[in-house]
């Protein structure tokens, strides 16, 4: 066989030749009609962004950073910058200040591009510090850039970059850029536009991304060329999200979220057409969108799609909205039976639930349903209760990815979907170990095989199901309880729209849980007593939390997921609202 690598700069040659004429539409702000370029257009804007970040010593493998939006203009960073040999780093803005400035430097970005309305979350980086030591430029970018067009400057609705922008510090030896001069005028072809040009390794580093620090500082994962390959082979599948060229797929989970899933990549891959939300991902601008786009496909995390179920439950035109979607990935926390069953009876949209890490590219699971169930009458009723538990799993293990559950002494337990152990995965685009030595998350003795720090069981047939965080469990007495368990049974009662269960430290158990409630109804929330009575049908009286709080709004981490750490906080503090 021939030894052809497999490269992001491939995979654009071929996105390119063959699929040219894929659409890619950005959102433009309520009551504007979205732009509309395609593949071909992305690439020559990719082209001409890439001679630019020459000009500025962007040479070899070094790092440039993104501080952008979900845009077309984002994508065209996605090619250039990996297809150039150099190493893309998408920086999620909702991190800390000291978070981005840390990532930044760890990563050794010498650009960054920047949207002019995110100069403000750049410049208290930078103020904060520490100062990222290899920055060295600043690119600016505004609507024309979002569009997927490149200069002029004029056009671009950047301001004028000769005085100081928006706050942004005038550190030494850092300059600042307008991006529609940086890449006007530019040559229409590039050396890395030709795949028989030599170029980066397979192995090298295409693109980096950092983990939501949630629980401390960041760390950082590189995505070879091969596994950013392979990912968008393995999320095209139709055992995963199956996506091929009649499809328009709208990543809406953030283009710095663990590279929107891999989906940029993959949609190219296949000829998907692709629309992008830019910033506006509330529910009533999602929905505009989705009208002016018709995607048959999106992904986001669930807060995203409970909003706009809530939503699209006030219009008339609700199904309209939705009639071009056929399915809609959700990942990032789990998912809850009304959200799969409001999607499907009243808009005939499938929810499917996913799991994945930043580790994993993200893809790892993906609950589709086992097809190979048997349909006779005699089994028919058991056949679905099996097929609901799968789909409200977090999946099914993607191809190309290995499991397996481990006890506390390392040993290998039984896949009987009973046992529950921390979970551990191997495969082509899972980690195998954190930029720059950081410590944690891979098996020291065994580099093979991911210690994902989860608690889970792995059944037969290929199916995971998380019962949670390990460093989540609530450690009560000796016994563990699981936060998960408990949110799933007070989500169920009628007065409950959300909670969030978490341990707070207690002087006689060391911990007991805390559930921190989102009525439905926030002026005649559900009594504490109500909600321990409910629980206590299901669960033994020691597991039952005794302390309650009342949310406004659940609190939400840079990743989307409920900052638990935040919410600890408030209550250790007497700021979170009692639930009497």
């Amino acid at each position: 066989m021939q030894d052809v690598p497999l490269t992001v700069g491939s995979l654009v040659h071929h996105a390119r030749s063959v699929h040219g004429g894929a659409p890619v539409s950005t959102a433009a702000g309520s009551g504007s009609v979205p732009s509309v370029t395609d593949v071909v257009g992305v690439h020559a804007t990719a082209v001409a962004l890439s001679h630019g970040l020459r000009e500025l010593g962007v040479t070899g493998d070094r790092a440039v950073a993104t501080l952008e939006w979900n845009t077309a203009g984002h994508l065209a960073a996605y090619v250039a910058v990996p297809s150039m040999g150099a190493v893309l780093h998408p920086v999620n803005p909702r991190l800390a200040a000291q978070d981005i400035a840390h990532v930044l430097d760890v990563a050794g970005d010498v650009v960054v591009l920047v949207s002019t309305d995110l100069l403000p979350v750049l410049a208290d980086a930078l103020r904060v510090g520490p100062r990222p030591r290899a920055l060295r430029h600043v690119v600016v970018t505004g609507p024309r850039w979002a569009a997927g067009l490149p200069g002029p400057a004029e056009q671009a609705g950047v301001p004028g970059l000769t005085e100081p922008v928006a706050g942004l510090p005038e550190l030494p030896g850092l300059a600042v850029h307008d991006v529609g001069l940086l890449t006007a005028g530019r040559p229409t072809d590039a050396d890395w536009a030709d795949p028989d040009a030599p170029g980066p390794e397979e192995t090298d580093a295409a693109a980096i991304g950092f983990s939501s620090g949630t629980t401390g500082r960041p760390r950082g994962v590189a995505w070879s060329h091969r596994s950013v390959y392979l990912h968008s082979m393995g999320i095209s599948l139709p055992g995963a999200f199956g996506i091929g060229p009649a499809d328009t797929v709208a990543p809406i989970v953030p283009m710095a979220h663990v590279l929107a899933w891999g989906l940029p990549y993959a949609s190219l891959l296949v000829g998907a057409g692709q629309v992008m939300p830019n910033r506006w991902t509330d529910a009533a601008s999602l929905a505009a969108l989705f009208t002016a786009t018709r995607p048959t496909r999106a992904a986001a995390v669930p807060s995203v799609w409970t909003a706009l179920l809530a939503h699209l439950d006030t219009r008339p035109d609700g199904r309209d909205v939705m009639s071009g979607l056929t399915e809609v990935l959700v990942g990032g926390a789990a998912v809850t039976p009304a959200l799969v069953d409001g999607f499907r009876d009243r808009y005939r949209v499938r929810v499917l639930h996913a799991w994945g890490m930043t580790e994993t590219s993200p893809l790892g699971a993906v609950a589709r349903h086992d097809t190979h169930l048997r349909s006779d009458q005699a089994t028919a009723r058991a056949d679905q209760a099996t097929a609901r538990s799968q789909s409200l799993s977090q999946g099914r293990l993607a191809t190309g990815v290995r499991a397996r559950v481990v006890g506390p002494d390392g040993a290998v337990l039984p896949t009987d979907g009973v046992t529950v152990g921390e979970l551990q995965v191997r495969g082509p685009w899972v980690a195998a170990g954190y930029l720059a030595d950081e410590a944690g998350g891979v098996d020291g003795t065994r580099r093979d095989w991911l210690a994902t720090g989860d608690l889970a069981s792995l059944d037969g047939a290929g199916y995971l199901r998380l019962t949670d965080r390990i460093r989540d469990v609530v450690k009560s007495g000796g016994e563990w309880i699981s936060p998960s368990r408990l949110e799933g049974l007070v989500r169920a009662h009628p007065g409950v729209a959300d909670v969030v269960v978490l341990g707070i430290p207690d002087e006689r158990w060391g911990e007991r849980p805390l559930a921190a409630v989102l009525p439905e109804d926030r002026a005649a929330p559900p009594a504490a007593a109500d909600l321990a009575a409910h629980l206590a049908r299901s669960l033994p009286r020691w597991q039952v939390p005794r302390a309650w709080a009342l949310l406004d709004a659940v609190p939400l981490a840079a990743t989307g997921k409920p900052d638990k750490q935040a919410l600890r906080t408030r209550w250790a503090e007497g700021s979170l609202s009692r639930l009497e």
